[in-house]
């Protein structure tokens, strides 16, 4: 999904399961950002919806995780 953030205008996925397990999320949203006429201007956050709380580790195959860049629409125009 594009949507516009307190940033700017980011593409965003929802992984889960394990932190380690991300790789082909954030493939993914790399071609999607693609496909959309996108690309990414900066580094990716990762918000922790749910994961290890403070005393157990919880099930990591639950993990929910947003991954988000920030991305800007590929002009037409060389300028």
């Amino acid at each position: 999904m594009i949507t516009t953030w307190a940033h700017g205008e980011v593409a965003e996925i929802l992984h889960v399961g394990r932190y380690s397990a991300e790789q082909p999320d954030i493939e993914r949203l790399f071609d999607f950002i693609n496909a959309q006429g996108y690309r990414v201007i900066g580094e990716h956050e990762e918000e922790y919806v749910k994961g290890p709380g403070m005393i157990f580790a919880g099930d990591p195959e639950q993990y929910l995780t947003i991954i988000r860049l920030r991305v800007k629409k590929i002009s037409d125009s060389h300028t």
